[in-house]
């Protein structure tokens, strides 16, 4: 696989209003770190739903996540 240079996260809300952000390589490795994506070849893989919830209930979440869900 070729060196990640970029993303770019396209953000869907319900009402319609979609809109897109360009990653720069840093924000892309943040965000690959933190999602847990590991690449061989042409497969990947990332965390689940249930291991990213696991992990912003961990005492020592670093980012101090909150699940969107639970603060509505």
């Amino acid at each position: 696989m070729k060196n990640i240079e970029g993303l770019e996260l396209t953000i869907y809300s319900d009402d319609g209003d979609n809109f897109s952000i360009s990653l720069s390589s840093t924000q892309t490795l943040i965000i690959s770190k933190i999602l847990g994506f590991e690449f061989q070849g042409e497969e990947y893989s990332m965390f689940n739903d249930k291991t990213l919830n696991q992990i912003m209930k961990m005492k020592g979440n670093p980012l101090n996540l909150v699940n969107i869900n639970s603060v509505r």
